[in-house]
């Protein structure tokens, strides 16, 4: 080897002994004599060919049996090496690779084979995120080897916990990129999986909800809004409970209704799109007042009469109600009150219904009650009387006056001359029953009565007309209302003459509550009611009227009676009528 050709200074420390230089001189002799060491200025060959150095190499080394031999080292040794140098090269032992010095720290030269952590597999976790959403979770399966793992996120991304482990959570910015980790130890570091996250625009944040704040229970198509959000594709709503979307659905503006059993409550609302859910609005409170609470049962008088008066109805107090409203089916009644009591007047045409109440208040009504069934019976009554002015005229006409309802109309004749009768008697043209045959009064004038009925008469002023084949003829009438409108009369008899002064008649009665009518004839006297019995003031001729003014019940025999001059001839027609309502 020339001096002036060598490229390569060996500087032994003068701290090695001196037996040990003369060693290494043998070694370097001995192994010189076997290679061409050929130094040259562009750098050093060692070889058995004695090639020189390639001009870009300041070592090149070449044989085909023998490699090159790095210094060996522990871990722990390689960390104890005092001030290495940027770029040293090792060997490490437990690691098995090699390792250099960046000038900060000692790195694997390759991260294949040796002891460094195989590549982790897939990663798990959502692909698709939103701007600005927190704590995103991912994963990856254990690393055998691995004691940390290096987690990279999309620039403007962070991970705001578990970063050295194999699971971590992310806030996302506004970007879209690969999130990757890799596995390492003390001897290295993996390579890297990846997965791909699309960052999706996440919608605005909800404005101030419009609307109306105060509703009531049952009120429909309330109108509530908020400013369209920005990347929103669709609204969620959230309503007090009992509320639900009329319309507008999955919009900015939507209808509510509000069920009769709905409470208070907020509405709030946020923005969505197909991945992302917005920040929702504000609470907006809403005060459902409550409807009435269903009416209870009433309690009162289920049976009346017509013409009754301040019949008393109530229910209990309704929650919620500031008045109540009553409601009738039948005809002819009047309530008073807009309160849980009332009182009812029932008129003389009032007929049977149902009676209800509600309660109300600003919102609207409550359930109405259960039907409360009130009957409402028709008794008898006295309608009208008159009497035709007794006469020779073969015909006689007057006018009488029928009102209210369920009527029937009696007229009472009597006739003068032996084999005389009424021929014929209307009422507004309607003609007239007979009950019985003619009754003889006495064999003195040979006088006729007679008594007749009309169920239904017309209402109003009407003409009696009566028309007789005797030679004077006397007659009075009278109307009741709340008569059965079939089957009269109940009974009838008759009885006379006699002469005898006070005269009784009997009869036995079929329906409870009847009225009973007597048509009573003495020769010459008019005759008052005796026990039981009352005068009608209808008179015309000999013939009088009389009735029991009131009803006979329980159904059964029933005794009308008159008084007289003593030794005058009398005789009787008596009736019962039924009435409406038994």
């Amino acid at each position: 080897m020339k001096k002036n050709e060598s490229a390569l200074t060996l500087n032994l420390l003068t701290s090695i002994p001196v037996w040990l230089k003369y060693t290494l001189y043998i070694f370097f002799i001995f192994h010189f004599s076997l290679l061409t060491f050929n130094s040259f200025s562009q750098g050093i060959a060692i070889n058995v060919t004695g090639d020189s150095a390639a001009n870009s190499a300041i070592l090149d080394l070449s044989s085909t049996t023998k490699g090159l031999l790095l210094t060996r080292m522990t871990t722990a040794q390689r960390d104890a090496i005092n001030l290495p140098a940027e770029g040293l090269i090792i060997y490490n032992l437990e690691c098995h690779n090699l390792n250099y010095f960046t000038g900060s720290a000692w790195m694997p030269l390759n991260s294949l084979g040796g002891l460094v952590p195989a590549t982790p597999g897939s990663i798990t976790g959502s692909t698709n995120v939103c701007s600005g959403q927190l704590g995103v979770n991912y994963t990856v399966s254990a690393v055998s080897g691995a004691t940390s793992y290096t987690w990279i996120v999309p620039e403007g991304s962070s991970v705001s916990s578990g970063q050295g482990s194999s699971g971590i959570a992310v806030t996302f910015g506004t970007n879209s990129g690969n999130l990757c980790v890799s596995a390492s130890n003390s001897c290295g570091s993996s390579s890297s999986s990846c997965l791909s996250v699309t960052n999706n625009l996440t919608p605005g944040a909800a404005g101030i909800i419009t609307g109306t704040n105060t509703v009531c229970q049952g009120q429909n198509n309330v109108a509530y809004s908020v400013t369209a959000i920005s990347n929103a594709t669709g609204y969620t709503w959230t309503l007090p409970t009992g509320a639900s979307i009329a319309s507008g659905s999955n919009t900015n503006s939507i209808n509510v209704n509000f069920s009769a059993s709905a409470s208070s409550g907020n509405i709030t609302v946020y923005g969505t799109n197909s991945i992302c859910n917005g920040t929702a609005s504000s609470a907006f409170s809403i005060t459902v007042n409550p409807l009435p609470a269903a009416a209870g049962t009433i309690t009162g008088t289920n049976t009346v009469n017509t013409g009754q008066n301040n019949v008393s109805y109530s229910i209990p107090a309704i929650t919620n109600a500031t008045s109540y409203t009553w409601a009738y089916s039948g005809a002819g009644v009047t309530i008073s009150g807009t309160t849980n009591a009332i009182t009812i007047n029932f008129s003389v045409t009032a007929t049977s219904g149902d009676l209800t109440v509600t309660g109300t208040n600003a919102c609207g009504n409550g359930v109405v009650s259960a039907d409360y069934p009130i009957t409402v019976n028709q008794p008898i009554a006295l309608d009208a009387t008159s009497s035709a002015v007794a006469g020779p005229e073969s015909s006689k006409t007057w006018s009488h006056t029928c009102t209210g309802s369920n009527l029937i109309l009696i007229v009472g004749t009597e006739v003068r001359g032996n084999g005389t009768a009424v021929t014929s008697l209307t009422y507004n043209g309607v003609a007239m029953t007979q009950i019985g045959s003619p009754l003889v009064g006495s064999t003195l004038y040979y006088d006729k009565i007679q008594l007749f009925y009309l169920i239904a008469p017309a209402t109003g002023t009407h003409d009696i007309v009566l028309t007789h084949n005797g030679s004077y003829v006397g007659a009075t009438a009278v109307s009741y209302t709340g008569v059965k409108q079939s089957g009269q009369p109940d009974a009838s008899t008759e009885q006379g003459p006699s002469s005898n002064g006070t005269y009784t008649t009997t009869l036995t009665t079929i329906a409870n509550n009847c009225w009973t009518i007597l048509l009573c004839h003495y020769a010459n006297s008019g005759g008052t009611g005796g026990t039981g019995t009352t005068y009608l003031n209808l008179e015309s001729m000999n013939i009088r009227m009389f009735h029991s003014n009131g009803a006979i019940t329980p159904a059964g025999s029933t005794s009308l009676q008159t008084i007289g001059t003593p030794n005058d001839y009398v005789c009787h027609k008596m009736i019962s009528i039924a009435p409406a309502n038994p």
